[in-house]
């Protein structure tokens, strides 16, 4: 049985919530990147999860590698400015950055998110 939380979950509304997810084989740079989004309020929270295999054609040669996966939880507004702290900080020459839309939440934790994030100008 799941624990209680702060009750239902809801549809996203006027805020459109993402997931900006990118991975490298080093978990340090991972673990810089993720204090410096959530230092400038890029991204609410920063996970780091793995090791994990990823399996990908690089210069025409199909390679497999051990990597980490970073996952920032922030707003559609910010992917822009998220995405390019993440290129500026990232080892690799094409980091994957990709976005999740983020389609329920509870209401305790989009409140929480919305306040660590930089204020909507």
């Amino acid at each position: 049985m799941l624990p209680a939380c702060d009750g239902p979950h809801r549809l996203m509304s006027d805020t459109q919530l993402i997931t900006i997810q990118t991975t490298c084989g080093d978990r340090e740079a991972l673990s810089n990147i993720a204090r410096d989004l959530v230092e400038m309020q890029l991204a609410a929270c920063v996970q780091i999860s793995g090791p994990i295999e990823s399996v990908y054609v690089w210069n025409g040669k199909q390679e497999a590698s051990q990597e980490w996966l970073l996952s920032a939880k922030t707003s559609r507004k910010l992917f822009d400015q998220a995405s390019a702290r993440i290129q500026e900080l990232h080892p690799y020459e094409v980091p994957e950055i990709i976005a999740l839309p983020i389609t329920a939440i509870s209401r305790g934790y989009q409140s929480w998110m919305e306040s660590q994030l930089l204020p909507n100008k």
